[in-house]
């Protein structure tokens, strides 16, 4: 395997295209097996597609992974209550998993968070694969099986306790002061693929505020 550098960083509106592109692919490797290529194309393309994708960038909730100048990896979470992050997707070409980006993805949306104290999210009953993968970074299962509100299929509900390094702030702070468009445009953390991320916040541990369906393992 070729060393690559891989940077995480906030997507763009140029990066819309290529996004939406290796989701589909990303989407139909994890789902086709698990509910069906009919299934898994009707509820997918609310997730992959041209519109979808450029709704998340609009909203500051797309992060993405770039390995040179192609997009490998992408996912978009929300703070949906103070302190507690919610990952609505996270994805990984099938050709690039298995290298360490799912995790270190997760590692990069917790340093853009870090008065954080939880991470949640939701994953199918049937997808061993990512419960399997989410448990190995420290998720827990937090209920029984119940209906998702995005597609109606059965998920988990997974999550995470965080150990918080500031206090939380209103977001609207960081827009005010010109924090978050700044850091826009600087990457949330590189790392070589194979190794791993180094703990606590990157050297511009961003704190800006950045979905809705499963996570597919990584």
């Amino acid at each position: 395997m070729v060393t690559k550098e891989v940077v995480i960083r906030r997507a763009t509106w140029a990066d819309a295209s290529a996004i939406a592109a290796m989701l589909e692919v990303a989407w139909h490797n994890a789902y086709d097996a698990i509910m069906g290529r009919s299934h898994a194309d009707e509820i997918g393309a609310m997730s992959y597609s041209l519109g979808a994708v450029r709704m998340q960038i609009l909203f500051g909730n797309a992060t993405i992974a770039t390995a040179g100048t192609r997009v490998v990896a992408a996912a978009a979470y929300s703070e949906s209550s103070p302190g507690t992050i919610f990952i609505g997707m996270l994805y990984v070409l099938p050709s690039h998993q298995r290298q360490g980006i799912g995790r270190t993805m997760i590692a990069a949306i917790q340093r853009t968070k870090p008065h954080a104290n939880r991470m949640r999210l939701e994953v199918l009953v049937q997808n061993a694969g990512a419960i399997n993968f989410y448990e190995s970074l420290g998720f827990a299962r937090h209920s029984t099986a119940r209906p998702s509100v995005a597609t109606g299929d059965l998920v988990f509900v997974l999550e995470k306790a965080l150990r918080p390094r500031e206090a939380v702030r209103p977001r609207l702070f960081d827009w005010l002061t010109g924090a978050a468009r700044r850091q826009a445009r600087e990457p949330i953390l590189r790392f070589t693929v194979g190794s791993r991320p180094a703990p606590g916040p990157a050297t511009s541990a961003p704190t800006s505020p950045l979905a809705k369906h499963p996570p597919a393992p990584t």
